[in-house]
């Protein structure tokens, strides 16, 4: 439900501006130039009530009554004071809701959204665009991580309308790649190649992002440019994960058009950087190199890797492993049910179906624990065939009846999952709107006040004309009189001069 109430002095009912007003379920919002605050809560939250002017105030809510507060001995701080200290409060809170948005950003999608509305509404009419940029920069990356890439874009470009800056200009290219719209990654990116004083890290990325946007253009020639132009300053200035990067990304170039000598160079160079490195990170460069010795039809080469990427990957923590694999583009090859799947299918590659068996077994198992349908579906079908292709049909029936147990069993978190996603959008689409609206209000709020602003300076001015035009009428007056005086004095002594 929505509590309303309000902070104020007890002896003169004075409002206090900026209270930060929260809950512990982790609402959160301010009080207006009034006093005035409204925040969604629950029976049985705790109000907490902060601010610089009197101590931290903590309310049960046991029902939906108003809650007002009444602080002893408040005194109207002067102007100047409360112009600088609303300002600072108001910068703090601002940051304060950022933080906790990226805070929430891989835990709740729902409320990391919440804090970057507040926020927004902590700007109101100050006008702040740098603040806004920021605003709208966390919105976006927080819809990057969540794969919502159209949402991303919107908001990385109501960043860049507010503030134009390096670090969204290089996130708004990466969402753009990420979303399929190559063309447009490169025209943006491409902006920021006569910028001067980047730091190399960003040197780097550009570079990368350029690199991506070309090879997705199929400018395969131009794609390498770029990253051996972003390999070389991240060799020159040590930084060690785009080294690795960079060195994959032109080896799966060059695989892209056959050239598999070159490619095979740099995946040896991407190998032997991913060993100094965490363990993680050479089991997906294992892998990688792994997917092109398929390619090669190499599948000796292939098993011994995959067969290394499973020791290895059996060494570390589940959940290093659940936690890296989160933030892998291509996170599905990083599980062991998959490399097992993959062996097996490179030993029946080579007709070795005796090989494959046990692999697509224990693929299966290893699905069916981590509760993968996708790969146990496919290990399951696998299996059925190669059950077939050995003559064993009772085994290959066997295996095909559970192969369609798990279609069936997928077919139905499929739906699940579809409706998930479709709630998922709604939520999202109102918050976006929200989010949007918030914009406009601040908007309108920003003109009204501008507009405030523009008529009192026109009075302003109209005032001292008018005091010109005044000042100027008198002025003119006793001019006047002046010279009235004057000419009836020298008329008279004319006529002193003409009797005499």
């Amino acid at each position: 439900m929505q509590i309303k109430g309000s902070v104020k002095g007890k002896e003169n009912f004075v409002p206090i501006p900026d209270v930060q007003v929260s809950t512990n379920a982790g609402s959160f919002t301010t009080t207006n130039n009034f006093g005035e605050f409204t925040i969604s809560s629950a029976i049985g939250d705790i109000l907490i009530f902060e601010s610089m002017e009197f101590e931290t105030v903590q309310h049960q809510i046991r029902s939906d009554v108003d809650v007002d507060v009444l602080v002893v001995g408040y005194t109207t701080p002067s102007k100047t004071k409360k112009r600088s200290s609303i300002g600072s409060r108001s910068t703090f809170n601002h940051q304060r809701a950022l933080d906790s948005a990226n805070f929430y950003k891989s835990k709740d999608l729902e409320k990391s959204i919440d804090f970057i509305a507040q926020s927004i509404a902590q700007l109101e009419r100050r006008g702040n665009k740098s603040e806004l940029s920021k605003s709208f920069t966390t919105l976006g990356e927080i819809y990057l991580y969540h794969k919502q890439y159209d949402l991303a874009i919107t908001n990385f470009n109501d960043a860049l309308a507010s503030k134009k800056t390096t670090k969204t200009t290089l996130l708004l290219g990466r969402a753009y790649i990420l979303n399929g719209e190559f063309s447009k990654a490169e025209s943006t990116l491409s902006l920021l190649l006569d910028l001067k004083n980047m730091v190399p890290y960003q040197r780097v990325e550009l570079y990368e992002g350029l690199g991506d946007a070309n090879k997705g253009l199929s400018q395969i020639k131009n794609a390498v440019d770029f990253y051996q132009e972003g390999l070389r300053i991240a060799q020159k200035n040590q930084v060690s994960p785009k080294i690795i990067d960079l060195n994959s990304k032109i080896a799966d170039a060059y695989a892209s058009e056959d050239r598999f000598v070159e490619a095979e160079g740099f995946y040896n160079n991407s190998l032997s950087l991913s060993k100094k490195v965490a363990p993680e990170r050479l089991i997906e460069e294992n892998e990688k190199v792994a997917d092109f010795y398929n390619v090669e039809s190499r599948f000796d080469d292939e098993i011994q890797l995959r067969k290394k990427s499973l020791s290895q990957l059996k060494q570390l923590p589940r959940q290093t492993v659940a936690k890296e694999n989160k933030g892998l583009e291509n996170s599905d090859s990083i599980t062991s049910q998959q490399i097992n799947y993959k062996i097996a299918n490179a030993y029946i590659a080579q007709d070795k179906l005796d090989e494959a068996i046990p692999y697509l077994e224990r693929s299966i198992v290893e699905a069916d624990s981590e509760d993968d349908l996708v790969v146990q579906k496919d290990a399951t079908r696998k299996l059925s065939e190669v059950y077939r292709y050995k003559g064993d049909f009772s085994k290959a029936l066997e295996s095909y009846q559970d192969y369609v147990a798990v279609v069936d069993s997928l077919y139905i978190r499929k739906e699940q999952e579809i409706s998930r996603a479709a709630r998922f959008n709604r939520e999202i689409a109102t918050k976006q709107n929200r989010i949007s609206s918030l914009e406009q209000e601040r908007e309108l709020s920003q003109s009204k006040y501008s507009l405030a602003g523009t008529e009192q300076q026109l009075f302003q001015e109209m005032s001292k004309r008018q005091k010109w035009r005044i000042y100027s009428l008198i002025f003119g007056i006793l001019l006047m009189a002046l010279t009235t005086f004057l000419f009836y004095r020298s008329s008279k002594q004319q006529k002193l001069a003409n009797h005499l």
